[in-house]
């Protein structure tokens, strides 16, 4: 039979076991024809050819690329109790496949079993639900119940089963209480989602680093990715954030993939950014700025009138320089002073004045020199704009600083990487998939296969999310199947707003890398609380020296 491989044959009678590999029923045929036949020898133990045959065979079906289609038959020559046939699935099932059957005669027929590990080690159920269901009999060249012989048994609910999930941890995509348990966070709440339809307790195995997906210690690769990889969890929550020492680009999770696409876009169509001003300018940073300048103003005032008696437009250029040698504490005025917190102010007066001086600058050049911002706010703009794309798996670029080829072999292999029509594809079928940032631009100069991609001008941070499984594992097709309809839903839309608009608007207020017009509130913040505390300090001290003038 084309396909049929076979891993062991003992040296033994298996004559019943030939005739069904040969002579199987019309229902069998598709499915052994691409099927792996594992004969068990009876004369070792089940478990330890488990551990090292079956195991190693089946890591080396996903390193040739061969896992997807992989459907396993174990055969066994001799009668098998039930404890073991639990042994042998459970193995298999800690593999990720839920497509194998076990073969074995009882009573002189073959009796075909299939089984779902409840209550077993790594499932850790409530109470122990094992199941062993006999599939049917193989007698006198047929089966004689007429069944299904390999049935997705799947239950639809896990009446609280742990799943057990990788996570790297970055905020707000995984938020950890002190003990290192995560308790929120948007890829928690849409995890939580899927465990809740699937009636499965969540249990993370958590990696608190800034490399959490894989990392080396110079002996072993370690990480979410690789738990995943290994089969010692469920599934990977790929959440994060962007850093410096990743690539810039904005990310989105197409859910009915097994792994994170990012989406890399060639510079779209733009409009000059001076013509947003007025909506760059918001109500907090108008407040700011005004207030800054009142306080400049009264600085100036004050200063002047104590030093020249005179405010005038002749004499503005000196008030400025009087201005700066107030703050640097060596005014002519003879008021006691402090010389130590004459200093700290001057200090960090210099460092907020240069922030202002060198962001209105900024400012400026934005306003003279055109600079461009994106028109495209979502995807749907970019399918109608039709703009070039490309994407790539990120753990592949992740994978490129790990010295271990198995694990980039493995995935290589496992993991999709998408060419340009299959995104489209992808996003034309999802259609409430949202980018979730605004800006579709890139720092860094990347290639995909096809196409190039170009630098931004604009330094942005994004943040993605995804759920990453092997891709035969037995719950792949339903947790990808929810997957899809919360994005369609736009729950996770909603949650991504909910969660970070805090954040964002925290980031924005206190960022002193102003690459936008709003990025500015930072700056001017910071010095209108110096020139704040300037003019504190400053009439503190015409109170010391007035004070006891006026008592006396």
């Amino acid at each position: 039979m084309h396909g049929l491989s076979a891993i062991y044959l003992p040296a033994t009678n298996y004559n019943r076991i030939i005739n069904l590999l040969y002579n199987p029923p019309l229902g069998a045929i598709n499915y052994l024809r691409c099927a792996h036949i594992v004969v068990l020898d009876q004369r070792y133990s089940y478990r330890t050819q488990i551990n090292d045959t079956l195991y190693t065979f089946y890591n080396n079906l996903y390193i040739d690329g061969g896992g997807e289609e992989t459907r396993m038959v174990i055969l066994s020559t001799k009668e098998v109790n039930e404890s073991d046939i639990h042994d042998i699935y459970f193995d298999m099932f800690s593999m990720g496949d839920i497509d194998a059957i076990f073969v074995a005669p009882k009573n002189n027929v073959l009796t075909v079993y299939n089984w779902f590990p409840f209550g077993r080690d790594g499932f850790d159920c409530p109470e122990s639900n094992n199941e062993v269901e006999v599939l049917d009999k193989w007698e006198n060249g047929r089966f004689s119940n007429g069944r299904a012989l390999f049935p997705k048994k799947v239950p639809k609910l896990f009446k609280g089963c742990k799943m057990k999930v990788s996570v790297a941890l970055y905020d707000p995509l995984m938020v950890l209480d002190k003990e290192g348990r995560p308790y929120d966070g948007v890829e928690y709440r849409i995890i939580k989602i899927i465990a809740e339809r699937l009636g499965l307790e969540i249990e993370f195995v958590s990696h608190n680093r800034a490399d959490g997906w894989v990392w080396s210690d110079g002996k072993t690769v370690h990480g979410a990715a690789v738990d995943v990889l290994r089969g010692t969890v469920w599934m990977m929550a790929s959440a994060g954030t962007n850093t410096e020492h990743s690539y810039h680009c904005t990310i989105v999770s197409s859910p009915y993939m097994t792994g994170d696409i990012a989406w890399f876009f060639q510079d779209p169509e733009a409009v000059p950014t001076w013509k947003l001003i007025y909506m760059g300018f918001d109500g907090l940073l108008w407040t700011l700025v005004i207030l800054t300048i009142i306080i400049f103003a009264l600085v100036i005032y004050f200063i002047a009138k104590f030093d020249k008696n005179t405010i005038s437009l002749d004499s503005i250029s000196s008030c400025i320089l009087a201005s700066w040698s107030f703050n640097l504490g060596t005014s002519s005025i003879s008021f006691p002073s402090s010389d130590v917190i004459r200093l700290v102010i001057a200090a960090y007066l210099l460092y907020t004045m240069h922030i202002d001086l060198a962001y209105t600058g900024a400012l400026t050049g934005l306003i003279t020199t055109g600079r461009q911002e994106s028109e495209i706010t979502n995807y749907h703009q970019i399918l109608e704009k039709k703009i070039r794309t490309g994407a790539m798996s990120y753990l592949r670029y992740l994978l490129m600083y790990i010295d271990d080829p198995l694990v980039m072999k493995v995935v290589h292999d496992n993991f999709q990487i998408e060419d340009m029509e299959e995104a489209f594809e992808t996003m034309e079928k999802y259609r409430n998939i949202s980018i979730l940032d605004n800006s579709i631009y890139m720092l860094n100069k990347i290639k995909t296969k096809r196409y190039k991609v170009y630098q931004s001008e604009l330094n942005i941070g994004t943040f993605y999310f995804g759920i990453e499984m092997r891709r035969n594992h037995f719950l792949e097709e339903r947790i990808a199947s929810l997957s899809s309809k919360i994005f369609e839903s736009g729950i996770s839309d909603q949650i991504v707003d909910n969660f970070t608009t805090i954040l964002k608007t925290s980031q924005k207020m206190m960022n002193l890398n102003a690459y936008t017009l709003k990025d500015l509130a930072g700056p001017f913040f910071a010095l209108f609380l110096g020139q704040a505390l300037a003019v504190l300090v400053f009439l503190g001290e015409l109170i010391n020296y007035y004070l006891p003038r006026y008592l006396h």
